[in-house]
């Protein structure tokens, strides 16, 4: 495997732990904000706010780690992307300033606004989802060149392929999110929580499901790299169909935990599939992995920093959630409070 390769192939795994541990992220928040307001649960609330508590800030440490690399590693994505996703990517800076900003509004504000908890609770869901939409730009498609590529914004929203990818970024957090607390719940034992957010996955799980299927279907209609979809990609979209089938299954028989890790699957099944169609451009056609690739030494510095990063920040992850899905020991309350 040759320098870029493996670079793209551990940006592609950052990205992936950001989409993952994201949705959860984000999905958790709009769940405390829909309990909060309408709801009126304070259980369910106070468990989201635990849990997202000491995620939503790790999380962003896959995001920090995969836009210095790809500017590292790939210099010229700073002016290609730079000039094609302004607008969307600006867009999803917004969102991600208001939710974090809205976010510590509500946790350490004296007063508990309404207004704070809406926010953070629909940003979180728009995050994803406009991340999702993005991807449509990097096949090329909405593209027009006129001296530097630039958006053709019309073309782009006005695409079925750019909603259809925001519906599968908007139920797919959902999706996790809702299993992932259920899981959660179970292990700190308040089973009612956990079936309330189980029957939540598995109301949204088959519209997720058909938004995954109808994105897949216009990809391979409208996507000018439709030609490598099913060359490349047709083996990985099986597996996540499969594993889709199971976690939905899992759901029903009441096996949280399996249940999340199958759609977990599901999603880095389809995730890798695509990044396996979309290789080795990274906007296509104008951009591959092999334009514009760092010199050697800083390649070398930057891939030993990876590895080491990744070597680190996984079993610090798997930790932190052995810690936080394991029920509170006896002498502390589910508040976080010495009884």
């Amino acid at each position: 495997m040759d320098l870029e390769t493996l670079a793209a192939l551990i940006l592609w795994t950052f990205l992936f732990g950001y989409v993952l541990f994201g949705a959860v992220d984000f999905g958790t928040g709009f769940f405390s904000a829909w309990s909060a307001v309408r709801d009126r649960n304070p259980r369910l609330h106070d468990a989201a706010q635990r849990l997202m508590a000491p995620l939503w800030e790790v999380t962003n440490v896959f995001l920090v780690f995969f836009v210095v690399g790809i500017v590292g590693f790939f210099p010229l994505t700073a002016y290609y992307y730079g000039a094609a996703l302004l607008v969307p990517l600006g867009a999803g800076l917004v969102l991600l300033g208001l939710r974090g900003a809205y976010y510590a509004f509500h946790t350490y504000s004296p007063e508990k606004r309404p207004v704070f908890t809406y926010v953070y609770g629909l940003t979180g869901l728009a995050i994803p989802a406009a991340l999702a939409a993005v991807l449509t730009v990097s096949e090329g498609g909405f593209i027009a060149t006129d001296g530097f590529p630039t958006l053709d914004l019309a073309a782009f929203l006005g695409s079925a392929y750019t909603w259809a990818m925001f519906a599968v970024g908007l139920l797919g957090t959902v999706v996790l999110a809702a299993a992932f607390l259920s899981w959660y719940l179970e292990r700190s034992e308040e089973r009612d929580l956990a079936e309330k957010m189980r029957h939540t996955a598995i109301a949204v799980f088959p519209y997720a499901f058909l938004a995954d299927l109808f994105a897949l279907a216009l990809m391979v209609r409208e996507s000018p790299m439709r030609p490598l979809l099913v060359e490349r990609g047709a083996a990985g979209y099986v597996v996540s169909a499969v594993l889709a089938v199971a976690a939905y299954a899992l759901l029903r028989t009441r096996r949280p935990a399996w249940a999340f890790l199958a759609a977990a699957g599901q999603y880095a099944a389809a995730f890798y599939a695509y990044g396996v169609v979309h290789y080795p451009y990274l906007l296509y056609p104008y951009l591959t992995v092999y334009d514009g690739f760092t010199p050697l030494p800083m390649a070398h510095a930057l891939l030993v920093g990876f590895v080491l990063g990744l070597f680190v920040l996984v079993p610090a992850l798997v930790l932190l959630l052995r810690t936080f899905l394991f029920p509170p020991s006896p002498g502390i309350s589910r508040r976080g409070e010495v009884s």
